[in-house]
Order: C-alpha cells, then structure tokens, then sequence
C-alpha cells in the first residue's frame, strides 16, 4: 500500500507533467518519523513559484515559528497531501554564463571575472547578480 506522501508524488509528477510537458521534473516521495515530504526538482523551466503555486494544495500545512507547531491549515478531505513539499529549480552552467555575459555588456563591466567590478557596480558578487536576474525569469 502507497503512503500519503507518495500518493501525492504521483498525483504532483501528472499535474506537472500536464502543465509543463517540455520540462524534465524529478518527484520523489520521503517518510520519517517527524512526518513525510515530496521533493520536486527540474532544471531550468519556470520560476518555482509557478511551480509552487500549481501544487501547493498538496501540502496540508505550514509550520509556524513563532508557535513552534506546525498547523494544518489547508487539509482537503480525500486528495493525496504530504506535511512538507518542496520545490529547488537547478538553473544550467551555459544559461548562467548567457547571463553573466549579457549583464556585463549591459552595464559595462570589463572583467567578467573581476568580483569586484562585479561589487562595485551591484554592491553584491556576480553569483547573487545572476541569481537574483534568472529567479524571475522562464528558461
């Protein structure tokens, strides 16, 4: 007999599946004894919070910090759910480097590897530049 959690996984991987036919997702299920959680990643694709918004009724809960309890507020009578669901987006070495590239023509930056022209003109390192421009972006 299937766990919740991997129930879940299967019901996730043919939504996904569905609305992202051309992206590769990985959907694995976990149990332990503190509870279970459904682990999707992907390479590249969509933002995750597209992702996270497509699936997160799965997830029948939250945990609060500031109680230190985790509160099952989004419970649905007879659909598959885990108590955990996370979502981690890879993003290629060739898309970052396309990125890296087109960033530094745009704003002048001679030395793509000089971290702190890098610095100087985003006051963060190239890395952070880079991810913070390719997290919002469709690849």
């Amino acid at each position: 007999m299937k766990t919740q959690s991997a129930l879940a996984a299967k019901e996730i991987r043919t939504l996904l599946k569905k609305y992202f036919p051309l992206i590769k997702f990985s959907v694995t299920s976990e149990n332990y004894s503190g509870g279970d959680s459904v682990n999707v990643k992907y390479t590249n694709g969509v933002p995750t919070r597209e992702v996270e918004k497509l699936i997160n009724k799965y997830q029948y809960g939250h945990f609060d910090g500031m109680t230190d309890m985790y509160e099952h507020s989004n419970s649905v009578e007879g659909m598959p759910q885990t108590k955990y669901l996370f979502v981690s987006r890879e993003v290629s070495q060739e898309f970052r480097q396309s990125i890296k590239e087109k960033i530094a023509k745009d704003f002048g930056i001679k030395e793509q590897s000089n971290e702190q022209e890098w610095f100087g003109k985003f006051n963060c390192w190239s890395d952070q530049v880079i991810w913070k421009t390719v997290s919002e972006l469709t690849i």
